[in-house]
């Protein structure tokens, strides 16, 4: 999800992360993108409920270990990183390889990235095709307008919600 900064992208975040029933759905919401690899890492195993290991290598298996477990509890992963268009090229490459479960053809965690619209033209570079060809939907964010009033923020709100509830209920059914 991207647009303008002040456009509403966090907020719809809220409203979208509040609406999933916190039985099926495991959120991780990392509102800081400019860490280091590692420190991304022990971030997102913290979210996950993980004590992190030492080693970048040993923190992966256990991030896997731990999104095979919720699948195997019918709960999906969502993992949020917001202000991504401060993403490290490296985070990028490693999401892409996180995420990457029975040769890339299981998809057990729902990832979201959301930030100002740098982000596509940093996800739209040839070293990070690969994570590119993976995503499933993305939206531009339409953002709002001080002039539109409450009814129009939340119908804007349910749109983009819809969307996402769409694409989870087809991950589910694959």
């Amino acid at each position: 999800m991207t647009n303008a900064p002040g456009s509403g992208k966090s907020y719809t975040l809220k409203c979208f992360v509040n609406s999933l029933n916190p039985n099926m759905y495991k959120v991780v919401y990392i509102p800081i993108s400019t860490l280091t690899v590692m420190d991304f890492y022990r971030y997102l195993s913290d979210g996950l409920g993980l004590i992190p290991k030492h080693r970048k290598c040993d923190m992966f298996r256990q991030i896997q270990d731990v999104i095979l477990s919720y699948h195997s509890k019918n709960i999906t992963p969502v993992i949020i990183v917001d202000e991504a268009q401060f993403i490290s090229n490296s985070i990028l490459d490693d999401l892409r390889i996180i995420f990457n479960f029975d040769m890339d053809t299981k998809n057990y965690a729902l990832l979201i990235l959301s930030g100002q619209t740098q982000l596509i033209i940093q996800l739209n570079r040839q070293a990070h095709e690969a994570l590119r060809q993976r995503i499933v939907l993305n939206y531009s964010f339409k953002g709002f307008k001080q002039r539109r009033n409450k009814r129009i923020y939340n119908i804007q709100i349910k749109m983009c919600r819809m969307q996402m509830k769409q694409y989870l209920l087809m991950t589910q059914l694959n």
